[in-house]
């Protein structure tokens, strides 16, 4: 068992890994912010050099705590990853930041209620589409990437492409008297 550097484990999870979930400008955006950790030695990685970094990115970078989060979780996956396969010896502990709350406010019934009386002068579509994003609670892409063999009883966004393998997993939903 060798002395693996941070970005030895990096650059182990990313062509092993990481190449197959990740888009390639995500990869580098990821590593370019974490490279400041990457002569350390992995094992050894302490809570100390975790907060330092923190501290770095929430001063010179002004980074959100959701985002700082994401970046320390890649961390722990990617040296999780390199004691799985036996590059480092234990992967060390890395505590993340409070959860932040969420940014995305759901509208009231009544602002709901006047977005579908505004969208009556609207193209039939965007009525449509503001049927089923009030009605499903679906993310843009999903709404618009449903095709119609995916509704029968139900809406299943799913899709079955091979970068779908990739991405998060949608939902199947029941279709309602608004939908």
């Amino acid at each position: 068992m060798s002395n693996a550097t941070v970005a030895d484990c990096w650059r182990y999870y990313e062509e092993n890994h990481l190449i197959n979930t990740v888009s390639p400008g995500a990869q580098a955006g990821y590593w370019g912010r974490l490279s400041t950790l990457g002569s350390l030695d992995a094992s050894r990685l302490s809570p100390r050099e975790v907060e330092r970094y923190v501290a770095e990115r929430r001063g010179v970078g002004c980074a959100a705590a959701g985002t700082i989060n994401r970046e320390l979780a890649l961390l722990r996956a990617a040296l999780r990853y390199a004691e799985r396969f036996g590059l480092i010896e234990k992967a060390p502990y890395i505590k993340a930041l409070p959860k932040p709350p969420p940014k995305q406010k759901a509208l009231s019934r009544e602002e709901a209620s006047r977005l579908v009386k505004a969208s009556k002068g609207f193209d039939w579509r965007d009525q449509v589409y503001i049927g089923l994003a009030l009605g499903t609670g679906q993310r843009s892409a999903a709404i618009l990437d449903l095709q119609w063999a995916q509704v029968d009883q139900v809406l299943d966004f799913r899709s079955y492409t091979e970068k779908s393998a990739r991405m998060k997993r949608r939902a199947v939903v029941p279709m309602n008297d608004m939908v």
